[in-house]
């Protein structure tokens, strides 16, 4: 398997096995392009990563309100369907002890 050529300006959060560290890693030319990036944000409020460096985003945004605590509520059809599921486990779950007292009694009466 051939390898693609990288570009220079490079920054990922995951490690080699493509996995969340919780760092960002980067080489000396990618942390240089994300200054230049932070600085534009800082200064216009958002700035684009050029599509052809290799970041694990596209654009750098200045926000008031951290995102999560913008969520907003499922929607009722979610919880619906939690509890159509519930349901239908617990009546799997009477059937089946249905079942086992039946099978129960039928060996325990001799047929």
């Amino acid at each position: 398997m051939e390898k693609k050529e990288r570009d220079p300006r490079w920054a990922t959060c995951c490690d080699e096995h493509g996995d969340y560290t919780g760092s960002l890693v980067a080489s000396r030319t990618g942390l240089e392009y994300l200054r230049s990036r932070i600085d534009e944000a800082l200064e216009k409020g958002e700035a684009k990563v050029d599509a052809t460096a290799d970041f694990d985003f596209t654009s750098i945004k200045i926000e008031d309100i951290h995102p999560s605590d913008r969520l907003k509520p499922k929607p009722v059809l979610d919880s619906v369907a939690k509890v159509g599921c519930l349901s239908l486990l617990a009546i799997a779950i009477i059937l089946i002890i249905i079942g086992a007292y039946s099978l129960w009694d039928m060996i325990a009466s001799g047929g």
